[in-house]
Formats: structure tokens, C-alpha cells, sequence
């Protein structure tokens, strides 16, 4: 559940729903508090995986793994294990790849599939190119070209595109924390921290500013800007 979609109930009670609509399956491994991984089965009763006859065989388990789980956990899954990956709004390019490799088998024997909100699903869709229109033969072509891949590229397309508008919306910040270093640095080097009579300068040229009119945040136009030409800008306003 990478992309949070369970949050109405807990873990204990989406894997007791999820196994009730399952007459194939015989238990659900789940994390519970702690951190500590819990199987529950078809009577509701809820042991350590460790302790139970499942943890060296989990043919006959389903796996939730909530969103923050996605990341680090372990499983030996055999051959022919398919999971479903929630898509979730924002989602970037290390969390798709750190939650399908719980498959470690993915592409050797273990297989993804992925659901997406109505949301999401025209964001991925957008992402999407033009159809060539070719038709392939049944039984003919790669994976891709039948269709069996069809979604993924406007998938990882839409992933790697929240990843870079991430990463542009926190260059300001960054450029920010690194203005911030220089002047510190700068006054260091011409005031002496060692004496007294220049301590009190060597402060207040590090100080930052912590009370901002609203006027002076939103009180004028904007347009948009290099980030050079913003850092020389919050420099300027520094000195």
C-alpha cells in the first residue's frame, strides 16, 4: 500500500477483511505495533510470524504491507507471487522502485500490478504518448508491444515528473541553507569569536530574521525567476 490508501482501519482489520474474501488463502502477514510482523488466520487468532507454521512457507499467506513497510521489509516469496502496488498522489521514483523490489524476484518469477485512484489515473494517463496505432498479431511482439506493459512507461513517465517538480520545488530552500552557510562562514572570517567586544557582531551577522511582514512575502508581484537570480536577490536582502 504504497500509496497510503488504507486509512480507515488498521492493519489487524484490513488483513482480517482482505482473508474474509478469500476462501483460497489461509492467513494474512501484516506488521502490527512495534514494528513486529503478525500473522492472523481465518479464526481471528493472531501470532508472531516467527512462532507460527508460516514463516517458512507462505504459499498459503497473503502479505499487507502498509506505507511505511514498503521500505526494508523482507519476504521469501516463491515463484509465481504477484502483487498489487497503490499508486498514491505525488508518488516519486525511489518509493515506486523500493516497493516493487520487495518482489526480489520481479521479472524472474515474481510480477506487479498496479491500481491508482481516478486522480492519479488521468495524471498517468496524461503522461501517456500518442498511440501509433499499429496492431500486433495475438502471440506476436515483446511484452510492450501486446500489451502486457502497456501501462508502464506513462507510469514511470508520471513518477520520474513528481520527482523533478519535487526536487525544483525544494531548490530554493536548498540554495536558502546554503546562502545562510556562506554569510555565517563570512562572518567568521571577519569577526573574531574569541573577543568579547566582537562576539555581539559575529551574532548579529548570523542571525537570521525570524518575523517577516506579510506585506513583504505577498505584497507584490510574481514572476518567475532563474534560481541564481533568486539567490543574488535573498543575498542583497541579507546585507
Amino acid at each position: 500500500d504504497s500509496g497510503a490508501w488504507a486509512t480507515d482501519m488498521t492493519n489487524e482489520e484490513l488483513a482480517q477483511k482482505w482473508l474474509g474474501s478469500r476462501n483460497d488463502m489461509e492467513a494474512v502477514v501484516y506488521f502490527g505495533a512495534g514494528n513486529r510482523m503478525l500473522v492472523v488466520n481465518k479464526a481471528g487468532l493472531v501470532t508472531p510470524l516467527a512462532l507460527s507454521p508460516y514463516e517458512t512457507n507462505l504459499q498459503k499467506c497473503l502479505i499487507y504491507l502498509d506505507d511505511i513497510h514498503t521500505r526494508g521489509s523482507d519476504f521469501r516469496l516463491s515463484a509465481g507471487t504477484r502483487a498489487a502496488v497503490t499508486l498514491g498522489r505525488g508518488m516519486q521514483k525511489d518509493k515506486l522502485v523500493q516497493t516493487c523490489m520487495r518482489m526480489r524476484l520481479l521479472g524472474n518469477g515474481h510480477s506487479v500490478c498496479f491500481y491508482a485512484s481516478d486522480e492519479v489515473d488521468r495524471q498517468i494517463k496524461a503522461c501517456r504518448p500518442p498511440s501509433s496505432g499499429t496492431v500486433v498479431p495475438r502471440g506476436k511482439g515483446t511484452l510492450a508491444s501486446r500489451g502486457k506493459l502497456h501501462h508502464l512507461p506513462a507510469i514511470l513517465s508520471w513518477c520520474l515528473a513528481n520527482t523533478a517538480k519535487s526536487t525544483a520545488e525544494k531548490l530554493p530552500y536548498w540554495a536558502s541553507q546554503g546562502m545562510t552557510q556562506f554569510c555565517k562562514k563570512r562572518a567568521y572570517e571577519r569577526f573574531n569569536y574569541q573577543d568579547a567586544d566582537e562576539l555581539g557582531l559575529l551574532a548579529d551577522a548570523c542571525a537570521q530574521r525570524e518575523v517577516i511582514a506579510l506585506a513583504e512575502m505577498y505584497g507584490h508581484g510574481r514572476v518567475q525567476e532563474p534560481i541564481p537570480t533568486v539567490v543574488e536577490a535573498m543575498y542583497q536582502q541579507r546585507q
